[in-house]
């Protein structure tokens, strides 16, 4: 037992591959693991998929968000997919296929791990563009792709990936998620939110009416960042990225817009879905876009830039997706009361510099009254 906690410890998910290739039988043994894997009512939902020949590789390398570029040294990928129907769903949303898939990755992760192998499963691909490129039936859930391979020279990785190669390992306090014999987690994940909010906050973290409170909506700036979004086009289908409860997709519906928002938080789509009706809600990541080249005329990244861990990505699946214009909205770079600290925030200097490293080299920036705007037209 301590040697698996061990194990479990020491894993990492790191990102310098190298491209020698790994020998069959090792890819078996690790394959094999997965599938040992315990399952509700033993279903065994999961479906696998692995790519190690170099034309299917190059197949899953055009899928990818720009943020995982390290995986094209990987010699083997791993497709992992399920249907909703292969598992048991049960009351309260609870679809175990995918906890299935959960259990049986992390057991090929480990597998992986003891053969010497860096194993490092990733969200950040376009799953349309795989079932299309694989002939994946529509009905499946491209969960994951899972990249394997032996540990190569950080060289290759951009700065950022470098320092995350080498940086301790960063968990949350047990406090924080475990709790025995009485459920007393909600409290204690209030007081961190509480705290992160005032001292460190990054990402939101509260509820939908924190989201849509008064003073909220008044520093937003919303109608008039929705009439600067849309100015000189004439009711565009517009993308609003990380959409949250439908804010400012709410304001682009009642301007006439066609709107699509994304956001990975499905409890506020939900939200937003029943305040906008007009408007096309659907899960996804500003580092992967679930949505073809060209779809809108517009992209709106509403406080997304400093969020995400790749805002170059996110602004390159922008320009992907954008005809017309990429549009950003960020907090001022300075320390106030509201909203992120100033090491969380971005200048506007940072932002041009992302925007431009992105593609996008016209950008016309204007400064609100409580708020940075930034307009990007597609050349």
């Amino acid at each position: 037992m301590k040697e698996l906690i061990h194990e479990i410890n020491i894993r990492r998910a790191k990102r310098a591959l190298s491209d020698k290739k790994i020998p069959d039988k090792i890819i078996h043994r690790l394959m094999t693991a997965a599938t040992y894997a315990p399952s509700c009512f033993n279903n065994q939902s999961w479906r696998f998929l692995v790519v190690t020949d170099d034309k299917a590789l190059k197949k899953i390398h055009d899928a990818l968000s720009s943020g995982n570029y390290w995986v094209k040294k990987a010699p083997a990928v791993v497709v992992v997919a399920t249907k909703s129907e292969f598992g048991c769903r049960l009351s309260d949303r609870r679809d175990y296929a995918l906890f299935d898939c959960g259990l049986a990755t992390e057991n090929l992760m480990l597998q992986g791990f003891k053969e010497g192998l860096y194993v490092h499963a990733i969200a950040g691909f376009d799953p349309f563009k795989i079932k299309a490129a694989f002939h994946i039936p529509d009905e499946y859930i491209v969960i994951t792709l899972v990249a394997m391979g032996y540990p190569g020279d950080d060289a290759s990785l951009s700065e950022k990936h470098r320092d995350l190669e080498h940086s301790p390992r960063n968990r949350k306090s047990e406090s924080e998620v475990i709790c025995y014999n009485t459920w007393e987690l909600d409290a204690s994940e209030k007081t961190r939110q509480d705290k992160t909010e005032k001292e460190h906050e990054r990402r939101f973290h509260g509820d939908a009416d924190r989201l849509r409170s008064a003073e909220r909506i008044a520093s937003l700036e919303v109608d008039r960042v929705a009439t600067l979004s849309i100015e000189g086009l004439a009711t565009p289908h517009i993308l609003d990225v990380g959409t949250g409860t439908g804010v400012f997709a709410e304001a682009f519906a009642a301007r006439g817009c066609v709107v699509t928002g994304i956001d990975t938080n499905s409890d506020l789509l939900q939200e937003a879905g029943r305040i906008v009706p007009r408007a096309e809600f659907r899960q996804g990541a500003a580092e992967a876009i679930p949505y073809g080249d060209g779809a809108f005329e517009v992209v709106f990244l509403g406080h997304v830039l400093h969020e995400t861990d790749d805002p170059i990505g996110a602004l390159s699946e922008a320009r992907r997706v954008a005809t017309a214009r990429v549009v950003v909205l960020e907090w001022p770079y300075i320390q106030e009361e509201q909203g992120p600290p100033l090491e969380h925030r971005l200048s506007p200097e940072k932002v041009v510099k992302l925007t431009r490293l992105a593609g996008l080299e016209k950008v016309e920036v204007l400064k609100l009254t409580h708020m940075d705007f930034y307009r990007m037209v597609i050349a």
